[in-house]
């Protein structure tokens, strides 16, 4: 995992988006964008360039009550293909909720990969299993219903 900042905190520095993603294509790592505090520039025709190369990103995270000012805590995490969340989400951890609450030992597996070896696991097997992307509900079509 490579990840990049969109706007710190403190300086409101941003990351070479377009170089750092790359770099994790070509090391075939996925690729997080932090844009917690700078996303809201997206919004912006004046400083959206300062996110050039944010299309790269496998995931990213934006916190529209921290720039914008949206008065509730809200937060977005944003990702290329919402598949890929859903296997992390099916995954079997000690730490994790479980039914029967004596028995917490993680069982052995490996996430993305069990059906087929494959070193891309953007082609896992397991993805072949989730969900069709076009039945997920398109988050640019409630914004624009939230924006009357």
């Amino acid at each position: 995992m490579i990840a990049a900042i969109s706007g710190t905190t403190v300086s409101g520095a941003f990351d070479p988006l377009d170089k750092i993603g790359a770099i994790a294509r070509a090391a075939n790592a996925w690729f997080h964008v932090d844009a917690c505090w700078g996303g809201a520039v997206a919004f912006s025709d004046k400083l959206k360039h300062m996110l050039r190369g944010s299309e790269l990103a496998d995931s990213i995270a934006f916190n529209p009550h921290k720039m914008p000012g949206v008065p509730l805590l809200c937060a977005f995490l944003l990702a290329r293909d919402l598949r890929t969340f859903w296997v992390a989400n099916k995954l079997k951890a000690g730490y994790l909720f479980h039914e029967n609450h004596a028995n917490t030992k993680a069982e052995k597996i490996q996430p993305l990969d069990q059906k087929h070896d494959s070193k891309d696991w953007r082609n896992s097997a397991q993805l072949e299993d989730a969900p069709n992307v076009s039945e997920i509900r398109d988050l640019a079509s409630l914004t624009v219903q939230c924006c009357r």
